[in-house]
């Protein structure tokens, strides 16, 4: 048994299981009411619609289906190459979430059709959701460590806390910026202008080890890189979809959809092919590539190989 739910009345207990099926329960009695079939795979999360008499699964065949419990027939609502994990039902009965193996947690109407929003943002597969009582906001927890809040239906990021910047090291959240320690009071003079607006609405940041140059990735797709102190924007690219990012203090490295590329103050980018991960290495950085991994300096030149890689 992966999953278990009870409907909003409390008259049915659901529970979901790896053989494929969901089986309906009598809370009361334990009686085995209905058992529902016709997913391909294992069956890991199961929600009821707010209404009672339908129920949304998420499967390790990639469909997210809607179930008619009285008839025991099913609608397929999603399908994503891959699994869908966890799901949620809208309190309002308009919409359902679901977590899905690549990682991107989405939103669909109840009536099925493509997605009404993808939350970009996580960088590992989210592990759980669920919808506020009033239908308006989403809360995600992931494998990367971070719960993350959202509009619904507009997918867009309510609470998040995309980077840290220091020395002193300090975040933010929704309550303001904060020390790294968990002090209880907003910082002194915490920081104001036109980057940390941009901050805050970006996917995800890196700083320099000082904090004083910041690399954003926005939900749009762009890199921009800033001077904190100076509140100036660099450049601002579009590079499309973006896994890893780090800041150095000559520009910024990303992997993602069009491979790893060293981008130089001036936004002028430097091609440095396919890689699996990204790390700092002093003030340059690593990049592990096929069986192997190949350090650069902080100017996004090749300086060796270890291991087994290739020599892009």
């Amino acid at each position: 048994v992966w999953d278990v739910a009870f409907a909003p009345d409390s008259k049915v207990l659901g529970a979901s299981s790896r053989d494929k099926t969901i089986r309906l329960f009598d809370p009361q009695s334990g009686r085995l009411l209905r058992i529902l079939k016709g997913h391909d795979s294992g069956v890991f999360g199961i929600a009821f619609a707010a209404d009672g008499r339908s129920l949304f699964s998420g499967s390790g065949d990639g469909t997210l289906r809607r179930w008619d419990i009285a008839r025991g027939s099913s609608q397929t609502i999603a399908k994503v190459k891959g699994r869908f994990y966890f799901v949620a039902a809208d309190p309002k009965g308009r919409y359902v979430a679901a977590s899905a193996s690549d990682g991107i947690p989405r939103i669909f109407s109840v009536r099925g059709g493509p997605p009404v929003a993808r939350l970009l943002g996580h960088r590992a597969e989210a592990n759980y959701l669920r919808f506020s009582p009033d239908g308006t906001l989403l809360a995600t927890s992931s494998d990367d460590g971070t719960v993350r809040l959202w509009h619904v239906p507009s997918g867009r990021p309510r609470w998040h806390a995309p980077g840290m910047v220091g020395a002193p090291p300090r975040t933010f959240d929704q309550r303001g910026w904060r020390f790294v320690a968990g002090t209880s009071n907003a910082l002194p003079g915490a920081p104001r202008g036109r980057w940390r607006r941009a901050a805050e609405a970006a996917r995800w940041l890196s700083a320099t080890p000082r904090g004083a140059g910041l690399c954003l990735a926005t939900f749009d797709g762009h890199l921009e890189l800033w001077r904190r102190g100076e509140d100036r924007r660099l450049f601002r690219t579009r590079v499309g979809a973006v896994d890893d990012l780090l800041a150095l203090s000559s520009g910024c490295v990303i992997t993602g959809e069009a491979g790893a590329r060293y981008y130089a103050l001036d936004g002028s980018f430097r091609p440095l092919g396919e890689a699996r991960a990204l790390a700092r290495d002093g003030d340059g950085f690593l990049l592990a590539k096929g069986e192997g991994v190949v350090a650069y300096d902080r100017k996004g030149v090749r300086q060796g190989a270890y291991g087994g890689t290739d020599s892009n």
